[in-house]
């Protein structure tokens, strides 16, 4: 594995699990998927803990996912309307 990204993880640590399953389940384009596997390669090098890794990836896919669910919820109908052009949704759907 490139000694870059080792480093990377090694100095941010779990946060880059946790950060990166939630912006990849946000809708943000990411490397979510990516962390996560670094991660778990790394725990089984014995330099993350494998438990920790899950733990993190699944608070952070459900954050993710759980913030993505409101901004649909509260700003989804207000987004497609003033987006109507880009996203070509018919009028009977926004009634």
């Amino acid at each position: 594995m490139p000694e870059a990204i080792i480093e990377f993880f090694n100095t941010y640590g779990y946060t880059v699990v946790l950060l990166g399953a939630m912006a990849d389940n946000l809708g943000i384009p990411s490397a979510g998927d990516i962390a996560i596997l670094v991660g778990g390669v790394l725990a089984v090098r014995g330099d993350f803990l494998l438990p920790v890794v899950i733990v993190l990836a699944i608070i952070g896919a459900l954050i993710g996912d759980n913030g993505a669910y409101f901004v649909g919820k509260y700003g989804g109908h207000k987004l497609i309307r003033s987006e109507r052009r880009l996203i070509r949704v018919p009028e009977a759907v926004l009634r």
